[in-house]
C-alpha cells in the first residue's frame, strides 16, 4: 500500500496537525512543544484517526504491533469512522473520547 500526498486533501492534513497543536498547547500553555513529553503511539493515533485512514491504511502507517496495542486499548476499532467523532470545535481529542467511550 503506498500512501501519498496527494491522496489526503491538504485541508485535511493542515486541520488534522494544528487540532494536534492546540490539544497539545493546552497540556501545558507555559510550556515550549518542543519540551512536551507525550506518548508517541497515542500521537501517532491521533494522526491516523485525523486523517481519516481507513483500517489497512492505519495498519500500514502504524505496522501491526503499534496497531494491534492501540486497538486492544480501544483507541483504535474497525468501526469507528472519522465521521463519528465528535469535530465540533477547536478542543477535539480523539483518544480522549475513545477512552471515555469505553
Amino acid at each position: 500500500m503506498n500512501i501519498n500526498s496527494s491522496s489526503i486533501p491538504s485541508e485535511v492534513a493542515v486541520s488534522t496537525i494544528s487540532t494536534l497543536r492546540r490539544e497539545w498547547q493546552l497540556v501545558d500553555g507555559n510550556e515550549s512543544l518542543i519540551c512536551i513529553k507525550t506518548s508517541v503511539g497515542l500521537l501517532l493515533a491521533d494522526i491516523v484517526i485525523g486523517l481519516g485512514l481507513k483500517q489497512v491504511e492505519q495498519q500500514a502507517a502504524l505496522g501491526i504491533d503499534l496497531y494491534r496495542e492501540l486497538e486492544q486499548a480501544g483507541v483504535l476499532a474497525a468501526e469507528h469512522d472519522v465521521s463519528g467523532f465528535p469535530n465540533v470545535s477547536g478542543n477535539w481529542i480523539p483518544e480522549a473520547w475513545v477512552l471515555e467511550q469505553q
